[in-house]
């Protein structure tokens, strides 16, 4: 969003005048501060605030009961405090960085190949082909990442364990070393089935996902929109007439972005939910028999307290 707003300020309106940009231009040294500044205080909130929601969502994700998000914050403060909340934040984070790494490395080798743009190729098309690209970086991505996101579950699995259940793992580490001791290479990839199936699918599912938007929902969406608009007309001079419509247009497109992301949420959160209870399982559980038998378990109750996943982001 910081870079989309800076082109806006930096670009010339009118490129083919000859003039010299009229444009307000923001010096190098202070776009380099704002991104610094932007990507700390990124972080900050990741770790102050979305990490413990994230926290609270597996904890609801695993315990399949109706309950609240302040009834799920206090089963987390009374299993395991204040620090609690940042249960199984090491595998966490390392979840995160190998899964956008790789994914980035593998979609930046794909896409070309797959992509191979064409002016005569339609857009459904371009879309099917970007959607192939990203399911193959997402299935590469999660498949490489999938121990960390093991390790994280049954951290937050055995902190939130039944009363007069003896604790499984004193660590990470511990967690990794029973994981291996019990079910070899195995034990790291428990409910990676219908996690990485999920992404696939929601990945697949894009490119009609944007036909629906673009063509069903957007228009309505718009003219809603349009009736409850309460902006005043004004007139503007042409330079910055442009920049305000320049900026609408990138506007409608995150927000587009936006509910394409929450309809490919919709269809992946059951996989991920089924994937957090084969994954919760304890080190010295025997693995046959476990796969898959929480998928779409509880119908729509699945979907229960989904709106803390948009919350959190996916995570």
């Amino acid at each position: 969003s910081t870079w989309g707003l800076l082109s806006f300020a930096m670009a010339d309106p009118n490129p083919n005048s000859g003039s010299a940009p009229t444009a307000f231009v923001v010096p190098m040294q202070d776009i380099q501060a704002l991104a610094a500044a932007q990507y700390v205080a990124t972080i900050a909130l990741n770790a102050l605030v979305q990490y413990p929601l994230s926290v609270a969502k597996i904890a609801v994700q695993l315990d399949g009961r109706p309950i609240s998000l302040w009834g799920t914050t206090k089963s987390i403060y009374a299993a395991g405090g204040v620090l609690g909340f940042w249960c199984g934040a090491l595998p966490g984070a390392a979840f995160v960085g190998v899964y956008m790494t790789v994914g980035t490395a593998i979609h930046d080798r794909v896409a070309p190949a797959i992509l191979d743009r064409s002016p005569s190729r339609s857009v459904l098309e371009t879309n099917v082909r970007v959607s192939v690209a990203s399911a193959i970086a997402a299935a590469a991505a999660a498949t490489v990442a999938m121990p960390f996101y093991v390790m994280r579950t049954r951290a937050i699995a055995d902190m939130l364990r039944a009363p007069g259940t003896p604790q499984a793992y004193s660590s990470t580490i511990d967690i990794a070393w029973q994981t291996a001791q019990s079910n070899g290479i195995r034990g790291f990839f428990v409910g990676w089935a219908p996690f990485v199936g999920g992404l696939v699918i929601k990945e697949l599912a894009y490119a009609g996902l944007y036909e629906v938007v673009e063509r069903g929902l957007w228009p309505v969406i718009a003219w809603v929109a349009s009736k409850l608009a309460t902006e005043p007309s004004v007139a503007r001079p042409p330079e910055l007439e442009a920049m305000v419509a320049r900026a609408k247009a990138a506007q409608d497109l995150e927000r587009k972005r936006t509910l394409l992301t929450l309809l490919g949420t919709l269809i992946h959160y059951p996989f991920e939910v089924a994937s957090r209870r084969e994954a919760a399982v304890r080190a010295d559980t025997p693995l046959d028999g476990v796969a898959h038998r929480a998928l779409f378990a509880g119908g729509l109750s699945t979907y229960r307290m989904f709106w803390v996943n948009q919350l959190v982001g996916w995570y």
